[in-house]
């Protein structure tokens, strides 16, 4: 079974995350994800983010998007997408197969989504799109900065035996990201790492099954020119906590 071409209208930058902050010059952001023996909290004291106001999505793999107002929030349910523009706020997504997509626009907004097979048949990037369409801030002159991360690949991911049938999960939320957005209006970044067969580097529900760990990817807000916010440091409140972007 061939893999299929990636649309040329995405932008692809394989395996180089920095470059998903190239453009965005009005918002400081810093984002990574987990290698296969860290937790969550060992991911966010290596990017200095434990003093951050943490949020997670219940992930219940259907289409529901919140957008966070509050520092106060922590925990959301019934969502698997998640946008903010609040700083010092850090936008977690879990994953063991699934695709994490990550975004972050100049105008000083991060987000997040959760897009299994599931999730992205009942269309959970493109109901996020659109809000984030609706709000009016992308435009070709300052495009939307998407990142795709390791998941199951296509070649892996098969859903029927009998029929030989595989999914592509990056092709399938490359096709809903184009259905609210034209090509010039975004810039995407596909890391090509596949959980399944990267054994030493990512949990993977395909080859461990029930009780799989999980694999985490953050992204958080540290400054924002637009709205001269910034973010400082609790526990030394007269210094920055960073002076420039942290990049995984």
């Amino acid at each position: 079974m061939g893999s299929n071409p990636t649309p040329a209208t995405i932008q692809l930058i394989v395996e180089n995350i920095s470059d998903f902050f190239s453009h965005l010059p009005n918002a400081k952001v810093i984002a990574g994800y987990s290698n296969k023996s860290e937790s969550l909290d060992d991911l966010l004291q290596s990017l200095k983010l434990q003093h951050f106001s943490t949020v997670q999505m219940e992930q219940v793999h259907d289409n529901h998007w919140v957008e966070i107002v509050d520092g106060e929030t922590t925990k959301i349910a019934g969502a698997d997408g998640m946008f903010t523009s609040k700083v010092g706020t850090c936008l977690v997504v879990r994953w063991a197969d699934c695709l994490p997509i990550l975004f972050s626009h100049s105008s000083g907004m991060i987000g997040a989504v959760h897009a299994g097979r599931k999730g992205t048949q009942k269309e959970i990037l493109k109901e996020t799109m659109t809000a984030i369409q609706n709000t009016g801030v992308v435009s070709e002159s300052v495009p939307l900065q998407l990142w795709f991360g390791p998941r199951i690949c296509e070649e892996c991911y098969q859903i029927d035996e009998k029929a030989d049938t595989y999914f592509d999960l990056v092709r399938e939320n490359q096709n809903q990201l184009l259905s609210v957005f034209n090509a010039k209006q975004v810039a995407v970044t596909v890391d090509q790492h596949c959980t399944k067969t990267e054994v030493s580097k990512f949990h993977s529900y395909r080859r461990e099954g029930t009780g799989t760990p999980m694999n985490y990817a953050v992204i958080a807000l540290v400054e924002n020119s637009a709205t001269n916010d910034r973010y400082i440091d609790v526990a030394s409140p007269n210094s920055p906590l960073i002076s420039t972007p942290v990049l995984f």
